[in-house]
């Protein structure tokens, strides 16, 4: 795995990185990991632009899936253990479009290893720092 920090200082930076992700990537498993307000979903809403998803995406915790033109979005900080219906989506859905994942941590083990990693840290209000895994 390549490994690539980068340091967001505005929303429009971590807009930016999503669009470079999207430039080599428009379709597999990006998994995104961080606490609450790290900038799961921001990052997100930026992946949506660059694919040229009208909507903006909005958190699906308690939905679990909101499904894109271009994208699947799921988000199993709620899930309690592995959910194979998810799954089974999930691997149909990642060969054709792009599946990310936040709080991948209850399926991590039962995901393709062919996948991009990012890990989200919080710095202050407007600063975050990326650790991409690709």
């Amino acid at each position: 795995m390549n490994k690539k920090t980068v340091i967001s200082r505005s929303v429009e930076d971590t807009h930016e990185l999503a669009r470079e992700v999207v430039a080599r990537q428009k379709t597999g498993i990006i998994c995104l990991f961080g606490d609450l307000g790290a900038g799961k979903t921001t990052f997100v809403q930026g992946l949506a632009k660059a694919l040229g998803i009208a909507d903006e995406p909005q958190s699906p915790t308690f939905a679990y899936q909101r499904i894109y033109d271009g994208m699947y979005h799921y988000d199993f900080y709620r899930l309690s253990g592995p959910d194979y219906g998810f799954l089974e989506d999930i691997l149909h859905a990642c060969t054709e479009v792009l599946v990310v994942i936040e709080w991948p941590e209850r399926m991590l083990k039962y995901l393709p290893n062919e996948r991009i990693e990012i890990m989200i840290e919080y710095i202050d209000e407007h600063s975050r720092k990326f650790i991409l895994n690709t």
